[in-house]
């Protein structure tokens, strides 16, 4: 397993350590990337570790073989943050004083199906003045598809996304 501390801020960073005895002893924690924090992990059927932060504007992708060593982050996509802030000069949605921050998820299909291996990346958005949650894939980490909304209710904000594959592969 990978042991991945959490940040307070979208651009700090992400440190990664690793275990092989089920947590009984770990590596020394190294940078896996100082292009964004806020950090989301799954494995792929093969062992390999693919990672999800974002920065300031934008949501990445980064990959790793063996928890230590990680490739550069790849762009997935841009994103909006609103505004308003609250007391904190945290953001907040629309007409409340409820602390947003741009967490994402990201999932693979570990199936046998047509989409093995695919990344799904879900994230907040708030381009159009309203939160949502966007949805984009790739199947090599490198290409991403054009993101899509994937909420129902497009006149409320919707936030704090999750996202994974079921053994069916939907």
């Amino acid at each position: 397993p990978v042991g991945v501390p959490a940040d307070t801020s979208p651009g700090a960073g992400v440190v990664c350590s690793v275990s092989s005895d089920k947590a009984n002893s770990w590596t020394k924690p190294v940078l896996a990337t100082d292009k964004g924090g806020f950090p989301w992990l799954d494995f792929t059927s093969d062992g390999k570790i693919w990672m999800g932060v974002v920065n300031d504007t934008t949501v990445m992708a980064l990959s790793s073989a063996d928890g230590i060593t990680w490739s550069a982050p790849t762009a997935v996509a841009a994103y909006g943050m609103p505004k308003a802030t609250n007391e904190y000069k945290w953001p907040v949605l629309n007409g409340s004083a409820f602390r947003i921050v741009p967490y994402g998820a990201l999932a693979i299909d570990r199936t046998s199906g047509a989409h093995k291996g695919r990344i799904y990346v879900a994230y907040f958005d708030f381009e159009a003045g309203v939160g949502n949650v966007m949805l984009s894939f790739s199947d090599d980490g490198k290409a991403w598809s054009r993101p899509v909304n994937i909420g129902d209710a497009p006149q409320f904000d919707q936030f704090l996304p999750a996202v994974s594959v079921g053994p069916d592969g939907t």
